[in-house]
């Protein structure tokens, strides 16, 4: 096992840097397997989201240079990598060949503390019971052949969203009506595929920031 990372329960953790000091807004753990679900959870304990990729292959976890690497962990020979943050997590999928359709599925169940939910523009949003966004996904993107970025669209599905673009503070909030979201990731489907990658984060509100182009594995 790397010394990155600790097996705790459920999956695989990022250890902490000996007599590091900052605290981790918060934590994820990675599965053993790449078919089971990645948690994401607020170091106070008040927000927990679990998530699994539609398709997601039985792909064993392997660790090196502070990525989870899971080869084939998507069907149609995709790997995932993914990078643990002190405020969330990174995912790098990377796409051989065309897949069958161009988009992957998350399936996000709201385990604890999630009020509500909001797609404004691109990322998706969870909020806290009064209003506060505390974990979203940012906007991913999707490098071609020739490491041209291309937009990746977000759609948030099976629940209701507050799509207003508005700050949700000071007015009722929009309940997910659901225990569970599907967060559709799509592209067009014309770009040149080999060794294709899209890069998308799930983290604290206040840490995200647009994110440079990143190359294929």
């Amino acid at each position: 096992m790397n010394a990155q990372f600790a097996h705790v329960a459920g999956g695989l953790a990022l250890n902490a840097a000996p007599g590091a000091k900052q605290k981790n807004d918060a934590a994820t753990v990675f599965p053993a397997s790449a078919a089971d679900a990645s948690t994401i959870a607020l170091a106070d304990g008040s927000m927990s989201l679990r998530i699994t990729r539609e398709q997601a292959a039985d792909s064993h976890a392997e660790t090196a240079n502070g990525y989870v690497v899971y080869r084939g962990g998507q069907s149609g020979n995709v790997d995932v990598l993914e990078r643990a943050l002190p405020g969330g997590f990174d995912e790098l999928l990377t796409f051989a060949t065309a897949p069958r359709a161009p988009e992957v599925r998350y399936v996000i169940a709201l385990e604890h503390g999630v009020a509500g939910s909001a797609s404004w523009a691109t990322p998706s949003n969870f909020w806290t019971r009064c209003g506060t966004p505390r974990l979203r996904a940012s906007a991913p993107e999707i490098m071609d052949a020739d490491c041209i970025p291309h937009e990746v669209r977000f759609a948030l599905e099976g629940c209701s969203a507050d799509h207003d673009g508005r700050g949700p503070w000071g007015r009722p909030v929009t309940t997910a009506g659901a225990d569970r979201c599907t967060l559709r990731a799509t592209w067009d489907s014309n770009i040149r595929y080999r060794r294709c990658s899209i890069r998308s984060s799930r983290r604290l509100r206040r840490r995200c920031r647009p994110r440079s182009s990143s190359i294929a594995r």
